[in-house]
């Protein structure tokens, strides 16, 4: 059972949970179980929101499209490379992701497996949809910074 501190105050609650940040082990497993993942998901003939590789630092992912922040995506893309060291290989990363993600890839290979009943096409699309903004945007302030 998780800590009081750790769930949301009610059942119904969006609130984020208290989640401690990962150690860098724990990214790098973090980071290993997401690209096993989308290998995973290629094959499922059915997927959900909760199938998907969202990219936020934890292994539970987002609840809810809310949680799919520019931060929570900033901190996770970031988180595997040193910016100030590693510059080529952080805008390497946001490519990939971008790639990933992009709705004329994401749609035509996964979105389509996401079932329309109660909404969860949608949602799946919206959140898609946030993550390739944030990422989007986080290489273009990559790359002014470079400028």
């Amino acid at each position: 059972m998780l800590p009081q501190s750790t769930v949301p105050s009610s059942s119904t609650s969006l609130d984020p949970f208290v989640i401690a940040p990962l150690c860098e082990e724990d990214m790098v497993r973090l980071f290993i179980f997401h690209d096993q993942q989308w290998t995973r998901i290629a094959s499922y003939n059915s997927l959900q929101w909760s199938d998907f590789p969202w990219p936020v630092l934890n292994f539970i992912g987002p609840r809810s499209e809310r949680e799919l922040t520019m931060s929570a995506v900033s901190d996770y893309i970031l988180a595997a490379f040193d910016w100030e060291t590693e510059r080529a290989r952080s805008k390497e990363r946001l490519r990939e992701h971008i790639r990933k993600w992009h709705p004329d890839r994401f749609e035509s290979k996964f979105l389509v497996r996401v079932p329309e009943a109660r909404g969860e096409r949608e949602r799946v699309r919206y959140g898609a949809g946030l993550v390739v903004r944030h990422l989007t945007e986080l290489l273009g302030k990559c790359d002014d910074f470079d400028g």
